[in-house]
């Protein structure tokens, strides 16, 4: 456990793009990261590169448990709750909007929308009670 930083950053799709970027940027600026994403070896290597200021939880964001374990490991790994979350995990389509079919818009909604208005929840209750601490 790691008690050195400052402030804890929760960022969920953070294994390339934009998640990934901002899970460097807060490295960089000093705040320990617990970072989110479906693949494993990628979180994997970003472990190796940052160090111990970045913890990876694989999993899809929109499940409820590994939302959880988001929070579970700040605590864990840092000694300290997450008092930053970005929900950054989505996709789009993988075609065609006429051709896709329906279980892949579901995926999409649970991913964009109800995985992230959910997680979202569990950060403002949690920030909540921290203020009451």
């Amino acid at each position: 456990m790691s008690t050195q930083y400052s402030r804890i950053a929760i960022v969920t799709g953070s294994s390339s793009g934009i998640g990934e970027a901002t899970a460097r940027k807060f490295v960089e600026a000093g705040y320990g990261v617990v970072g989110n994403a479906r693949n494993a070896e990628k979180l994997a290597g970003l472990e190796r590169e940052l160090g111990t200021a970045f913890v990876g939880v694989p999993g899809d964001a929109a499940d409820g448990a590994v939302q959880e374990r988001l929070f579970a490991t700040a605590i864990s790994h840092f000694g300290k709750p997450a008092d930053i979350v970005i929900a950054n995990a989505g996709r789009g389509l993988g075609g065609s909007v006429k051709d896709a079919d329906l279980s892949e818009f579901d995926d999409v909604v649970k991913i964009n929308l109800t995985g992230t208005l959910a997680l979202l929840q569990k950060a403002a209750r949690r920030l909540v009670e921290l203020q009451r601490g």
